[in-house]
């Protein structure tokens, strides 16, 4: 296994945590093909919010391996967060970072008073599995709901 730390992505990061996103992405069973001006764009977008809570998995080298990134938000009467973004690059699954940046987030989140957890993932690629083993469950309450346009 290798050794990996955890921290809150800061602006210094945002190169390293672009190639870990087109990395992540690139491979089965996603397949998807950004260019790493692409990823880039995307991380800018993802981190510019002021309620914008992004940790980041580094390997011994600082390089940027995973990414968990989203936003909190006060709902009525308790404050919930949406998680955007969530990978880790593949030569470092099933290694427990996942699961460790999982844990993180919502040991911070808590500490923030955060109740809920929101995410929206594909059907069918094994990813709920990794979520739901990580004590997410089906909303009983929402269902996600889209237009191509």
């Amino acid at each position: 296994m290798n050794e990996f730390s955890i921290r809150r992505l800061t602006p210094n990061d945002l190169l390293s945590a672009s190639a870990e996103l087109q990395q992540a992405f690139k491979d089965y069973p996603w397949e998807e093909d950004w260019t790493l001006a692409e990823a880039t764009s995307r991380m800018e977008e993802l981190l510019s919010p002021s309620n914008c809570l992004a940790l980041g998995a580094f390997d011994s080298h600082d390089n940027c391996i995973g990414v968990a990134i989203g936003r909190k938000m006060t709902f009525n009467g308790f404050s919930e967060f949406i998680l955007d973004e969530f990978s880790v690059s593949p030569d470092y699954q099933h290694q427990h970072i996942g699961t460790s940046l999982i844990s993180q987030l919502k040991t911070v989140l808590k500490e923030q008073g955060v109740s809920v957890l929101y995410l929206v993932t594909r059907k069918g690629y094994g990813c709920a599995d990794f979520y739901q083993h990580n004590g997410m469950k089906n909303s009983e309450t929402e269902i996600v709901l889209e237009e191509r346009i």
